[in-house]
């Protein structure tokens, strides 16, 4: 349910328990009912902190995913035949694309040479790809900088943030054997 998930057992938990001890509080006297109080404030503050941090961190990482989006958009509407491979929903949801026009990298060949096949065979003309800290990718997205370096791949839009990493990357019209550096 939506309680555990956005945090909200505590904040349900949190009000009747804050509520309680404010009838209790008026009992006490004035220097220890005010350390009481400014202890609790203390507390919601750096909690209230913590989200604004998280909220701006999300907000921006969806704008990153946005531009990505609009720029398939914008590819999507001079052709209507594109195909993605694309793992990441937000960025699918965000362009309007048809469903049908990406695939994702769950079906992909885990060598490099077949992977290359299977795009040329489906017709994949943009990789969106997302890399978390601490998240090794799966191959061969792992071997990303390899395939820009030999010019099977070109970077159009590179978004980096502390945690996560998204690019977009146009496939290059490279044949098979340049896969190989031949």
């Amino acid at each position: 349910g939506i309680l555990p998930r956005y945090g909200l057992i505590i904040f349900a938990l949190g009000i009747p328990v804050l509520s309680w001890s404010f009838l209790v509080v008026k009992d006490w006297k004035r220097p220890r009912a005010l350390r009481y109080l400014v202890v609790v404030g203390a507390l919601c503050i750096s909690q209230w902190s913590l989200q604004l941090v998280n909220g701006v961190g999300f907000v921006n990482h969806v704008s990153q995913k946005r531009a990505i989006a609009d720029y398939l958009k914008g590819e999507y509407q001079a052709n209507p035949g594109l195909n993605i491979l694309c793992d990441d929903c937000t960025v699918r949801v965000l362009s309007s694309i048809p469903e049908a026009r990406f695939l994702d990298s769950s079906n992909c060949p885990v060598q490099l040479e077949p992977f290359l096949a299977y795009l040329k065979e489906n017709a994949v003309e943009y990789l969106v790809f997302g890399r978390m800290e601490g998240i090794i990718p799966a191959a061969p997205l792992s071997e990303l900088g390899e395939m820009e370096t030999k010019g099977l791949v070109q970077p159009v839009i590179r978004v980096d943030s502390r945690r996560y990493s998204l690019g977009l990357y146009r496939i290059g019209k490279c044949e098979l054997r340049n896969a190989k550096g031949g």
